[in-house]
């Protein structure tokens, strides 16, 4: 059976000639969920301050690139790297999906 994945390219790129310092990237999937509580002046969600805010990475952070030993850095114009970040498939490992509460409301990005 094949997972679902996610398969792309970051891209780096210099905006000129002059080359740039890269050292290490690496990508992952995260899940930033934060908690709006309505406030007692009866403003609306959306300028309410956050109850709660979290983040997790879900599956693996996934490393592209890694300077060579020895070197903190390497210099490039660009860079194409390719990844793929296999999504979980396990009920307890997906991110939950945005819910209303009755006091507030939990958004899932």
């Amino acid at each position: 059976m094949i997972s679902p994945r996610l398969v792309g390219t970051v891209e780096i790129r210099s905006n000129g000639l002059d080359p740039i310092a890269v050292s290490y990237v690496s990508i992952s999937l995260n899940q930033f969920e934060k908690i709006l509580a309505p406030s007692k002046s009866g403003a609306p969600l959306a300028i309410t301050s956050t109850k709660v805010a979290q983040q997790r990475v879900i599956g693996k952070e996934v490393l592209l690139f890694q300077a060579p030993i020895g070197t903190p850095f390497e210099t490039v114009t660009s860079l194409d790297l390719p990844f793929i970040i296999d999504i979980p498939i396990e009920y307890e490992e997906l991110p939950a999906a945005s819910l209303m509460l009755p006091n507030g409301v939990c958004e899932t990005t």
